[in-house]
């Protein structure tokens, strides 16, 4: 007989089984899977950016401003936390539109052991479509590379994030990033 309630514990405890076998399938899920911890983050996370998105819509301007035009080049540099390190990187986002970049990324991570990696990155920038000004940018995209240390593992997920440029060179950055490693960076952006 089922009881008001029971049918959650029941889930929970059949969630529990499925991430204990991907653990034991998966080692690096090990490392920076714990299942409680991670959904609050990422609730709180998602939380946050219907929030930004909700205000980015009240203040919105007509007709957005991209921050680089098609061309025009920035360097980006800062550190983080990640499941399975602290990350330094170093990238460059290159506008091949308006409202597209690439970005080759080079990390170093540091944990017990220390590893490094690359990235290749393309975001596009919402300004236009959302309308908000160019010392703001807000940004969604994917990621695929690889990191490397004492074995060689794929870095594939999806980023968001979102800069406040304070003059016109030089910006504030925040990404969000998950897939096969979870992680949030933040750094300095400096146009070029």
């Amino acid at each position: 007989m089922l009881v008001a309630g029971s049918t959650r514990i029941l889930n929970e405890q059949y969630v529990y089984q499925i991430v204990d076998l991907l653990i034991l399938y998966h080692k690096p899920i090990k490392h920076f899977f714990n299942l409680k911890t991670n959904y609050l983050i990422m609730k709180k996370t998602t939380l946050l950016l219907i929030m930004l998105l909700f205000a980015g819509g009240i203040f919105a301007q007509k007709g957005g401003v991209a921050p680089l035009a098609k061309g025009e080049k920035q360097l980006n540099f800062g550190t983080g936390f990640s499941g399975n390190g602290i990350p330094v990187y170093v990238s460059m986002d290159f506008a091949i539109h308006k409202d597209i970049t690439l970005t080759p990324e080079v990390h170093v991570k540091f944990d017990d052991k220390i590893k490094g990696g690359i990235l290749l990155k393309a975001d596009y920038h919402w300004n236009y479509l959302i309308g908000i000004p160019n010392n703001w940018d807000f940004y969604a995209g994917a990621r695929a590379g690889f990191d490397f240390g004492d074995d060689f593992t794929p870095d594939i997920g999806i980023q968001v994030g979102g800069r406040w440029y304070w003059s016109s060179k030089w910006g504030m950055n925040l990404e969000l990033a998950g897939g096969t490693g979870f992680g949030t960076t933040f750094g300095l952006s400096m146009k070029l």
